[in-house]
């Protein structure tokens, strides 16, 4: 969230290698009013290299200004490397967000020098490609002999559902 509310503005805001499912508005809400509107303060913020399922990446308010993956990528030419499709979690069910072999996020995350583990530890990344999300794919877990070309994410839809 960038914004600005009794003098306080936010700029400068990195969101990377994130997996965002289902949020109840958006996954990343401008609220816009005083000095955040400035164009310099809502640029500063960079969305890239995020996998977005049942959502509408971007709201900005006020106008209530919906926008699909695509619509960001062409308005802002941010999130250039983002996805859009099922993420694949192993069991969320049961709370394992773990993902499964043949995760569209596997080797689409971008190097983030400063996050070395993965949620559960493990060092990231385990070889030339980072994931998108909490985890990295172990390899000797058989997951990256994943079939890249097997994902249902597309990096432009033309509406989010």
């Amino acid at each position: 969230t960038g914004g600005s509310r009794d003098g306080l503005v936010t700029a400068n805001t990195k969101v990377f290698n994130n997996i965002i499912v289902d949020p109840e508005v958006a996954a990343i809400v401008y609220w816009v009013w005083g000095d955040s509107v400035l164009p310099v303060n809502v640029e500063s913020h960079h969305f890239d290299h995020n996998l977005y399922f049942d959502a509408d990446p971007v709201v900005i308010y006020p106008g209530n200004l919906h926008w699909s993956l695509g619509d960001f990528q062409l308005n802002r030419g941010e999130g250039l490397n983002s996805l859009y499709g099922d993420p694949l979690f192993t069991r969320p069910a049961t709370h394992d967000y773990s993902l499964r072999i043949s995760s569209p996020a596997f080797d689409a995350g971008a190097s983030v020098p400063d996050v070395t583990e993965d949620f559960a530890g493990q060092s990231r990344p385990l070889d030339l490609g980072h994931e998108i999300g909490a985890y990295e794919c172990p390899a000797d877990s058989g997951c990256r002999r994943a079939r890249r070309g097997a994902s249902s994410a597309r990096r432009t839809p033309d509406r989010v559902p």
